[in-house]
């Protein structure tokens, strides 16, 4: 009973997201500024034995921001507390999720489904523990 819940919550959450993602008038992005990009130096100022690893960083793709939102949700959903925003970083051939200063887990460069749902269902297993949740029959 309690893999089902879960499951019906990271679903239901990735669900809600996915569809207001579709929405063209979402206010979450007037809530939330865009990201800042990162602003790219000229390749020509690049050595040139550092040059492939300078494009490599640039064109790296970043996770899924569907996935950034679910992470901020079930936190959300568990605590009663606002939405923040999620940080990545790439180190050492993986992605660090970050969420309000704690690590939330790893991804590999280039995560699939599997990858992301694991992710999740293990912040859900996280903060089950450190809160208490608890549905009640009507």
């Amino acid at each position: 009973m309690k893999a089902n819940m879960k499951c019906l919550i990271c679903f239901t959450a990735l669900y809600v997201l996915f569809a207001a993602g579709c929405d063209n008038k979402s206010s979450s992005s007037q809530n939330n500024p865009p990201q800042q990009i990162k602003a790219i130096a000229s390749i020509q100022d690049v050595p040139p034995g550092k040059m492939r690893d300078f494009l490599t960083d640039a064109y790296r793709l970043q996770p899924d921001k569907r996935f950034l939102l679910a992470v901020a949700e079930v936190h959300a959903f568990f605590s009663g507390q606002q939405r923040e925003n999620v940080s990545t970083t790439f180190q050492d051939g993986q992605w660090n999720i970050h969420y309000r200063n704690e690590l939330v887990g790893t991804l590999p460069e280039l995560p699939d489904f599997k990858d992301i749902m694991g992710l999740l269902s293990q912040w859900v297993k996280i903060l089950e523990q450190k809160r208490t949740f608890r549905v009640t029959n009507l």
